[in-house]
């Protein structure tokens, strides 16, 4: 009996290591192809991921990133994007760039209130963001929001952010 128990043990414990180093094949193989630009493949290997943890946050992140290239590109997926983003931020809180992704998907699917409410997480996580601040700005522009929407480019620019200055120029003068 006891023999039996350790076998059932070991037989469980094994299954469930290579449940997770398939897993992070699959989750790495998708961070490969999501740098080479593969969008698709990556997005099929996370969602393989997926199948075997279903609460995998680097899946879910880089399902996030991918999907968010896909929307800022064309606008389509955007939903994907934020849901999958959404999913990240459940399982660890301020993970990587979450709340900055989620508010570029939520500015390019003009949901400009949500934006501002992520581009609040994101500075408050990281007040030297800069891209950041440019988010918020940009948010507000579109909220007709023109001082709020100034101070922010002013602030993103001054941290660095030199893509602000082009806004800057075409918001607040």
């Amino acid at each position: 009996m006891k023999g039996l128990l350790l076998t059932v043990f070991c037989f469980i414990t094994i299954n469930m290591y290579s449940q997770n180093t398939t897993c992070d094949r699959l989750v790495n193989k998708g961070f490969e192809l999501l740098k080479q630009g593969n969008l698709s493949l990556a997005i099929d290997k996370y969602n393989e991921a997926l199948k075997i943890d279903p609460k995998r946050l680097e899946a879910h992140y880089g399902l996030g990133v991918a999907y968010s290239a896909i929307c800022l590109k064309d606008g389509s997926f955007c939903n994907e994007a934020i849901k999958h983003f959404l999913e990240a931020e459940k399982i660890k809180p301020g993970y990587r760039f979450t709340y900055r992704n989620l508010a570029t998907c939520f500015i390019k699917s003009e949901q400009y209130e949500k934006a501002v409410t992520y581009c609040n997480k994101a500075i408050l996580q990281d007040s030297s963001d800069g891209e950041s601040y440019y988010y918020r700005g940009v948010s507000y522009a579109h909220l007709n929001k023109k001082d709020k929407c100034c101070a922010e480019l002013k602030q993103s620019l001054k941290l660095g952010y030199s893509i602000a200055k082009n806004e800057l120029e075409k918001y607040c003068q």
